[in-house]
């Protein structure tokens, strides 16, 4: 936007050559542009239905001369325009921004505007454009202009704008906002450190103006129904009492006072229609609400327990594991205060080195319960893979782990027994770790035992003897003779019985795998069945 005239043009190339659409321009979008030191207006649209957005304007109208309309640096004349997401700062004309009817002024950042010129606001909604107009979330500050205005000739309010939206806009160290006209909604607006002792907010009451408008949730620290003043005379119908004032309204800026019976209002109409359709509405949330606010939100962990079913599981068995070694300890030191007279001698000291070793042997058992529970906790399957899946493979796991513990710990004390020749193992029935094994081995025997049963009902009577046969390899607790070959051998075999309980827990993992996933297959060609073909 340039011209000749210090060249001596006074027409033509002496008008600034404005970067304009015309000539019903329709459906344009301008995006990521810039615009910058302009000697007239930024931009000319002239048309319906369209954008700018997302554009830089800087240095605009430093003569501000031949500016069409109002003086602004930013024109539209058309209907349903945008101005989005924009920047601008540094600009002449009065008003920076005059955006069409009907239109939307939305999420711009605005600063330093107005420089040479007098009056003016940087959004500037006439008469013509108030109507339908939605402006907001936009930040506007330092600058001596209205951050917001709906404007309007002076002297008849039926002449002024009607029915426009300003909601949820910032507005520091400016004029203000400023509205004239009627049944307009301003809510949720921040406007502060407005400049020349303004009033933040001003909802004009002069020429019978804003009898209907609505003014809620907004941000001030001076709002009133004049420019400037606090104390001054007021009509009847003003829409706001202002502290201090002779002879004004009483009512409050939200009562329609018209001369019209309440019941007859339509204004109070819709109020008791909405505070009618919120009451019911809180008593049918009453019992959500009141749950909610119980410590723990047990509903909705009741309701997400099906989604939920590996976390809570997983808990459990850490909660177990706690349980487990806190049993374990106290178990163990029970004999220490029994009723009966504790052994006194060799037998007192074997036992406190026993007790010791379980109790050592306890910490280790405990994080295997734990480690299943982490695992479980972590899965992802859905309910049925998990129960008859993932569950069953971490407690065979899990069994599997604690018997080998059980079996190492037993074998040294047996070596132990072996080399004092004493028969550790059999002093305290509490600490015999055959006793523990026998308790949680059918578990850890389950998918060797059905496999065999299976093979020998299918008439596989070999193969179900060598994966019973199998099953049936145990480890000795039984202590050979002190201080001996056939008891050191003895000793030797309880320490393999760790290896055989290891090589056992892996079978039956690959058993139970094998035979869950031919159960899956299974079922899902059961849910699709197809005959299988190879094709040539």
């Amino acid at each position: 936007s340039a011209s000749q005239r210090m060249l001596g043009t006074t027409n033509g190339l002496g008008t600034p050559n404005v970067t304009s659409i015309e000539g019903s321009a329709d459906n344009n979008h301008i995006l990521k542009c810039l615009f910058e030191n302009s000697e007239g207006e930024a931009l000319r649209i002239k048309g319906d239905y369209n954008k700018v957005e997302n554009n830089y304007f800087h240095h605009i109208d430093w003569s501000v001369s031949e500016i069409e309309g109002l003086m602004v640096s930013i024109f539209f004349n058309g209907v349903e325009n945008i101005f989005d997401n924009n920047t601008i700062h540094t600009t002449g004309a009065s008003a920076t921004v005059l955006p069409g009817e009907r239109s939307i002024f939305s999420y711009n950042n605005i600063t330093n505007t107005g420089l040479l010129q007098s009056d003016g606001a940087v959004f500037q909604g006439t008469s013509a454009n108030v109507s339908g107009s939605v402006v907001h979330h936009n930040y506007v500050y330092d600058t001596e202009k209205y951050a917001f205005r709906y404007d309007a000739p002076g002297g008849d309010a039926s002449s002024a704008g009607s029915y426009g939206i300003m909601h949820h806009n910032i507005a520091d160290n400016t004029n203000g906002l400023m509205i004239k006209g009627n049944n307009q909604i301003i809510a949720h607006n921040t406007i502060i450190n407005t400049q020349n002792n303004k009033n933040d907010i001003v909802i004009l009451s002069e020429d019978c103006s804003n009898t209907n408008t609505w003014l809620f949730n907004n941000l001030a620290e001076k709002i009133g129904s004049h420019r400037s003043a606090t104390s001054f005379s007021l009509s009847a119908n003003s829409p706001m009492p202002i502290a201090g004032n002779v002879g004004g309204s009483d009512y409050g800026y939200l009562k329609d006072d018209n001369g019209t019976d309440a019941s007859e209002d339509d204004f109070w109409r819709v109020q008791k229609s909405k505070q009618l359709k919120n009451l019911i509405k809180e008593i049918i949330d009453a019992p959500k609400m009141g749950s909610d606010k119980i410590p723990g939100n047990i509903t909705s962990m009741v309701q997400g327990s099906d989604g939920n079913i590996s976390k809570w599981v997983g808990m459990f068995y850490r909660v177990a594991a706690t349980l487990f070694i806190l049993g374990a300890l106290y178990n163990l030191a029970s004999p220490l205060w029994a009723d009966g007279p504790l052994p006194s001698g060799m037998d007192l000291v074997l036992m406190f080195i026993v007790l010791l070793t379980w109790m050592y042997a306890a910490f280790p058992m405990s994080d295997v319960i734990r480690s299943a529970g982490d695992t479980l906790g972590s899965s992802d399957s859905g309910i049925v893979k998990f129960i008859f899946g993932d569950l069953v493979l971490a407690n065979i796991r899990m069994v599997g782990h604690l018997m080998a513990i059980v079996t190492f710990f037993s074998a040294c004390l047996m070596t132990l027994g072996w080399a004092l020749d004493e028969p550790i193992l059999g002093l305290f029935a509490m600490m015999d770790g055959g006793a523990v094994s026998e308790n949680i081995s059918w578990m850890f025997d389950l998918p060797m035992v059905a496999t065999a049963d299976f093979a020998n009902w299918v008439g596989f009577e070999g193969v179900a003897g060598v994966i019973q046969s199998w099953s049936d390899l145990q480890f000795t607790y039984e202590a050979g003779e002190g201080q001996s070959w056939a008891g050191l051998i003895e000793c030797c075999w309880a320490f393999a019985g760790v290896v055989l309980v290891l090589a056992q827990l892996y079978v039956s993992l690959a058993i139970y795998s094998f035979l869950f996933g031919l159960a899956s297959s299974f079922m899902n060609w059961f849910k699709n069945p197809y005959l299988p073909t190879k094709s040539v």
